[in-house]
């Protein structure tokens, strides 16, 4: 865990609420967003920044002198990227670039947090070695993004996150398992792909691993993804069952269904081993941990 000043981009979305609860304990903190703050604490700083005003944000280092950045900010609407590459280019790469170089600047780590779908989705298990070919413009602006990152690789972090499950931590935040629970439990009906499969991880495990490697030397690519591969439909099933919702309302969906936005890679699974060996934060099965966390869900 980070025990010195964390910056943290993204600050009152679904990761990034998450990465300041559990730091907030160990230190100072300061969060990075458009909105205004999600809670007072006295370990808290705030600064309302646009990450594309570079002057902005470089007031914001010079008064908080961060020792580390978790940059959790991104355009990930898949769809939105599509419609509008622009914004989604100037939110995910030019303000990566404004922060690799800050980072530089003020002696900062920075953890930069991407995505499986820089991966095709041709494979399965993809390793961090393995060579990124995304499928739509959301992947293409992580890669451009990463490679701002990685040309200091013996510096800054790069950590890949897949299909993030669980509860927002201060605001509603963009949580699959959340939207999908409050349809079941509405008696609504869901359709979900059946052959588009990802390796879930836990958002409090995607966020303590991001402040521990915030806090140690590593460098380079990790992935930081669950055990176990499942598709949409496999994870609604699971949820259905564990809640005592009808399983009927979790519909089946596969790729040759009509469907409109951008493309979807089929398996964009990823190999965490490498961050189960150089790590201490535990990376547990998928199940099990969905039942403790819908035991203790209010």
């Amino acid at each position: 865990m980070h025990d010195g000043r964390v910056m943290v981009t993204g600050a009152s979305g679904f990761v990034g609420g998450h990465v300041i609860r559990l730091a907030l304990p160990h230190g100072k903190v300061v969060g990075l967003a458009r909105s205004p703050a999600p809670l007072r604490h006295a370990n808290l700083s705030w600064a309302q920044v646009d990450l594309m005003d570079p002057a902005a944000l470089e007031r914001a280092f010079k008064e908080h002198q961060p020792s580390a950045v978790i940059h959790a900010a991104a355009l990930s609407d898949i769809d939105a990227c599509e419609r509008n590459p622009e914004l989604a280019y100037g939110i995910n790469v030019l303000a990566t670039g404004h922060l690799v170089r800050l980072c530089l600047q003020f002696g900062s780590r920075l953890v930069f947090t991407s995505t499986d779908t820089v991966f095709s989705g041709a494979g399965r298990f993809y390793r961090e070695t393995d060579a990124a070919d995304p499928v739509n413009y959301y992947g293409r602006s992580k890669v451009a993004a990463e490679r701002l990152v990685l040309e200091h690789e013996n510096v800054f972090v790069v950590a890949r996150l897949c299909l993030v499950a669980g509860f927002a931590a201060f605001s509603r935040g963009n949580s699959f398992l959340a939207r999908a629970l409050g349809s079941l439990r509405a008696g609504e009906p869901i359709t979900l792909a059946t052959d588009e499969f990802r390796t879930p991880v836990f958002v409090e495990v995607a966020a303590r691993a991001l402040l521990e490697l915030a806090g140690n030397r590593m460098t380079g690519i990790y992935h930081l993804a669950g055990n176990n591969r499942l598709s949409r439909y496999e994870i609604g099933r699971k949820l259905a069952f564990l809640t005592g919702v009808n399983p009927e309302l979790v519909r089946p969906r596969d790729s040759r269904s009509p469907a409109m936005g951008a493309a979807r890679p089929k398996d964009v699974s990823l190999d965490n081993r490498k961050a189960r060996s150089h790590l201490q934060t535990p990376f547990p099965d998928f199940e099990p941990t969905l039942m403790q966390l819908l035991a203790t869900e209010v």
